[in-house]
């Protein structure tokens, strides 16, 4: 099966010649700090919109964005003492999730129900799935399952965690099982090199994250978004995590934040491609074996060498034909998903990740198992009424462009691995 190449143009991103058939995007993000008073666009200057009727008044604001916020505070259900008294809250149990392999947060399956994944919840996300998520982009992402109160486990059959902050690791005692592969590692804050002889292993980024929240002094009972687990009927999953757009930064983030996000930008393929590779999970079907690449390997990627990851990615040991239908599958899901994104010019998807999915061994060998759904909307901006105030620098004449850049080379890049 054979796919023409093409090339899309846009409004606002300025796109440059195409760099060995990557679309390249010569636009310079703005470093200047959202401190002065955000602007209202008045009614004459939001015409354009064909939600107009959803934007934001100036004095509203963030009404409910503060009412929501304080509604859902994490806490760890308790009775206080007189008449004063918090009903108390179940809390679900929940098993490491091996088809992790991106983010920040540990990310958990239910334990009653593995069809389920747990992902620890910010009041922002919440608010995102609870009321600004639009009905037309949900089929692109994990079903909702509502807001729980989840207890994580150790990776490795560890005692249970308390919030004890002179050892938050003290329960991580258990030896893990043997290592598969190498993987780079960086400092999260100044991205210096901090490589070691550990290895990573199916649990990998799961315990990466485990220890990282818990070296903060938290707690591994929180409050979770319970979410589709995409991977359950799937017999061997490979995953690959993107980070979507040219901006990953939120509109209030600080000035320290702003210039670190844009320095990684233009380090990495995110300021001119709109995507990054963030974590890769892959079966091997000769070796038997599953091989992972976290997002410090995906940092060092380029335009030419991100090429190679998709082929390896997508190599499926040769099966040409399992290789072409999962392709088609994918880029017909892009397609979808562009005309909504392209449609919805009153939110901002920034920093949120894309995750490629296939069964590398699919039941029924004559059909392909493919999938792609967003996931991650703490950094997202919705400018819809009872949203968030609209900054001065934001057009909503126009869509997300930086997300559509990064939709259109991934396409470019699937399309790629079936040329000859």
């Amino acid at each position: 099966m054979m796919m023409e190449e093409t090339q899309l143009q846009f409004a606002s991103v300025v796109l440059g010649p195409k760099d060995n058939g990557i679309i390249v995007a010569e636009c310079t993000p703005s470093t200047s700090s959202n401190k002065s008073k955000s602007v209202m666009r008045s009614n004459e200057e939001c015409l354009v919109c064909p939600h107009q009727d959803n934007v934001l008044s100036p004095k509203k604001k963030q009404n409910i964005i503060d009412n929501k916020s304080s509604s859902i505070q994490t806490q760890t259900p308790s009775e206080t003492n007189g008449t004063n008294k918090q009903k108390k809250r179940k809390i679900f149990e929940a098993i490491p999730f091996s088809d992790q392999v991106g983010g920040h947060s540990p990310c958990a399956r239910l334990k009653e129900d593995p069809s389920i994944v747990c992902k620890p919840a910010g009041s922002r996300e919440v608010l995102f799935y609870e009321t600004f998520l639009p009905d037309e982009l949900k089929e692109f992402l994990p079903a909702f399952h509502g807001v729980k109160l989840v207890r994580l486990s150790t990776p490795y059959g560890g005692e249970t965690v308390t919030n004890d902050k002179k050892s938050p690791l003290a329960s991580l005692t258990s030896t893990p099982p043997p290592l598969l592969v190498k993987s780079a590692t960086m400092n999260e804050e100044d991205g210096s090199d901090t490589s070691s002889d550990e290895n990573d292993d199916e649990y990998a980024w799961y315990t990466h994250c485990f220890k990282r929240h818990l070296s903060k002094g938290n707690m591994n009972v929180m409050e979770c978004l319970l979410l589709e687990n995409l991977t359950d009927e799937m017999t061997k999953p490979c995953i690959m995590d993107l980070k979507m757009g040219t901006r990953t930064f939120k509109d209030n983030a600080t000035e320290k934040k702003r210039i670190r996000a844009l320095e990684k930008a233009a380090e990495t393929t995110t300021a001119g491609m709109g995507l990054r590779v963030c974590g890769i999970k892959l079966y091997n079907k000769v070796t038997g074996k599953y091989s992972f690449e976290d997002k410090y390997i995906g940092r060092k990627l380029t335009q030419n060498t991100i090429k190679d990851t998709f082929q390896q990615f997508l190599g499926l040991n040769g099966d040409v034909d399992l290789r072409e239908r999962v392709v088609s599958i994918l880029c017909e899901r892009i397609h979808r998903l562009r005309f909504v994104i392209a449609s919805l010019p009153l939110h901002r998807f920034y920093s949120t990740s894309l995750l490629l999915i296939f069964d590398a061994c699919p039941k029924d060998p004559k059909t392909a198992v493919a999938d792609l759904r967003m996931i991650d909307f703490a950094n997202s901006q919705c400018y819809v009424r009872g949203g968030d105030e609209i900054p001065s620098d934001v057009d909503l004449s126009h869509p997300d462009e930086g997300y559509l850049l990064g939709l259109d080379n991934l396409e470019l890049l699937l399309k790629q691995t079936i040329q000859p």
